[in-house]
Protein backbone atom coordinates (compact mmCIF):
# COMPACT_ATOMS: atom_id res chain seq x y z
CA UNK A 1 0.00 0.00 0.00
CA UNK A 2 1.53 3.96 -1.07
CA UNK A 3 0.99 6.41 1.17
CA UNK A 4 -2.48 7.95 1.59
CA UNK A 5 -3.71 11.58 2.17
CA UNK A 6 -5.71 12.58 4.49
CA UNK A 7 -9.02 12.59 2.54
CA UNK A 8 -7.67 8.96 1.35
CA UNK A 9 -7.30 7.61 4.51
CA UNK A 10 -10.92 9.40 5.65
CA UNK A 11 -12.54 7.48 2.66
CA UNK A 12 -10.77 3.71 2.86
CA UNK A 13 -11.78 4.09 6.96
CA UNK A 14 -15.71 5.04 7.00
CA UNK A 15 -14.24 8.55 9.08
CA UNK A 16 -14.24 12.36 8.19
CA UNK A 17 -11.01 14.38 7.52
CA UNK A 18 -11.41 16.35 10.91
CA UNK A 19 -12.54 13.42 12.99
CA UNK A 20 -8.93 12.06 12.07
CA UNK A 21 -7.46 15.17 12.78
CA UNK A 22 -9.46 15.22 16.57
CA UNK A 23 -8.22 11.39 17.04
CA UNK A 24 -4.60 12.77 16.50
CA UNK A 25 -4.87 15.34 18.33
CA UNK A 26 -6.15 13.62 21.75
CA UNK A 27 -3.59 10.39 20.70
CA UNK A 28 -5.32 7.71 19.61
CA UNK A 29 -3.87 7.80 16.28
CA UNK A 30 -0.58 8.73 16.10
CA UNK A 31 1.05 12.24 14.75
CA UNK A 32 1.24 11.84 11.07
CA UNK A 33 4.45 12.30 9.08
CA UNK A 34 4.06 14.94 6.92
CA UNK A 35 5.84 15.40 3.43
CA UNK A 36 6.05 18.34 1.37
CA UNK A 37 3.66 20.94 1.25
CA UNK A 38 2.62 19.89 5.17
CA UNK A 39 0.55 16.81 4.01
CA UNK A 40 0.35 14.48 6.14
CA UNK A 41 0.91 11.17 5.32
CA UNK A 42 -0.48 7.71 6.53
CA UNK A 43 0.15 4.07 5.85
CA UNK A 44 -1.25 0.46 6.38
CA UNK A 45 -0.97 0.76 10.25
CA UNK A 46 -2.96 4.06 10.52
CA UNK A 47 -5.69 2.28 8.01
CA UNK A 48 -5.89 -0.83 10.55
CA UNK A 49 -5.50 1.40 13.80
CA UNK A 50 -8.63 4.03 12.61
CA UNK A 51 -11.26 1.27 11.36
CA UNK A 52 -10.60 -0.63 14.83
CA UNK A 53 -11.27 2.99 16.82
CA UNK A 54 -14.16 3.47 14.32
CA UNK A 55 -15.66 0.16 14.98
CA UNK A 56 -14.96 0.73 18.79
CA UNK A 57 -17.26 3.94 18.52
CA UNK A 58 -20.13 2.03 16.34
CA UNK A 59 -20.31 -0.01 19.29
CA UNK A 60 -20.79 3.11 21.79
CA UNK A 61 -17.79 2.42 24.10
CA UNK A 62 -16.48 5.78 25.03
CA UNK A 63 -13.35 7.97 23.88
CA UNK A 64 -11.50 6.91 27.17
CA UNK A 65 -12.54 2.96 26.64
CA UNK A 66 -11.16 2.95 22.98
CA UNK A 67 -8.09 4.51 24.71
CA UNK A 68 -7.73 1.65 26.98
CA UNK A 69 -8.31 -0.53 24.13
CA UNK A 70 -5.63 0.92 21.80
CA UNK A 71 -3.13 1.12 24.49
CA UNK A 72 -3.76 -3.05 25.20
CA UNK A 73 -3.08 -3.32 21.35
CA UNK A 74 0.01 -1.18 21.71
CA UNK A 75 1.38 -2.88 25.09
CA UNK A 76 2.43 -6.59 23.66
CA UNK A 77 3.10 -7.90 27.01
CA UNK A 78 -0.95 -7.57 27.91
CA UNK A 79 -3.06 -10.48 27.53
CA UNK A 80 -5.59 -10.78 24.98
CA UNK A 81 -7.97 -11.18 27.80
CA UNK A 82 -8.07 -7.72 29.10
CA UNK A 83 -9.40 -6.44 26.24
CA UNK A 84 -11.97 -9.06 26.06
CA UNK A 85 -13.18 -8.64 29.77
CA UNK A 86 -13.22 -4.47 28.85
CA UNK A 87 -15.08 -5.32 26.03
CA UNK A 88 -17.59 -7.70 27.47
CA UNK A 89 -17.89 -5.04 30.30
CA UNK A 90 -19.25 -2.71 28.01
CA UNK A 91 -21.52 -4.66 26.17
CA UNK A 92 -23.38 -6.54 29.08
CA UNK A 93 -23.58 -2.64 30.64
CA UNK A 94 -25.48 -1.58 26.97
CA UNK A 95 -27.48 -4.58 26.75
CA UNK A 96 -28.97 -3.76 30.08
CA UNK A 97 -29.53 -0.39 28.83
CA UNK A 98 -31.47 -1.44 26.06
CA UNK A 99 -33.23 -3.58 27.70
CA UNK A 100 -34.11 -0.52 30.15
CA UNK A 101 -34.89 1.73 26.62
CA UNK A 102 -37.12 -0.48 25.44
CA UNK A 103 -39.42 -1.13 28.41
CA UNK A 104 -39.26 2.68 28.83
CA UNK A 105 -40.93 2.92 24.61
CA UNK A 106 -43.66 -0.25 25.78
CA UNK A 107 -44.74 2.01 28.81
CA UNK A 108 -45.01 5.32 26.17
CA UNK A 109 -46.91 3.22 23.98
CA UNK A 110 -49.12 1.25 26.28
CA UNK A 111 -47.60 -1.78 25.98
CA UNK A 112 -47.89 -3.01 29.44
CA UNK A 113 -51.89 -3.89 30.51
CA UNK A 114 -52.54 -2.09 33.98
CA UNK A 115 -52.69 -4.02 37.12
CA UNK A 116 -56.34 -4.01 38.84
Amino acid sequence: MSQLRIGELAEQTGTSAPTIRYYEEIGLLRAAPRQAGNQRVYGRADVDRLTFIRRCREFDFSIEQVRTLVGLLDNRSSSCLDARDLAAAHLEGGARQDARTAGARRRQRGGFARRR
